[in-house]
């Protein structure tokens, strides 16, 4: 896991469709990135791994797109 310099957690999580824009509030603190093949990646940082546990329940819990997977940016 890495960290940046003010202590939160870097990471990407990308969603295997597209995530339109109204799902912001729920994912506050990551950016919307669209791909060319249909994928939606969340990038950016988070206070700690409790934030990132409920991002990844969210993303679960309202079946908005299955995790295909989470990379810790370096």
């Amino acid at each position: 896991m890495t960290y940046n310099k003010s202590g939160r957690i870097n990471c990407e999580i990308k969603i295997k469709e597209r995530l339109e824009k109204c799902w912001a509030e729920w994912f506050e603190g990551l950016n919307f990135i669209y791909k060319g093949d249909g994928t939606t990646t969340l990038a950016g940082s988070l206070p700690d791994q409790a934030a990132l546990h409920s991002i990844l329940s969210l993303s679960d819990k309202e079946k908005i797109g299955k995790v295909l997977w989470k990379k810790l940016m370096h």
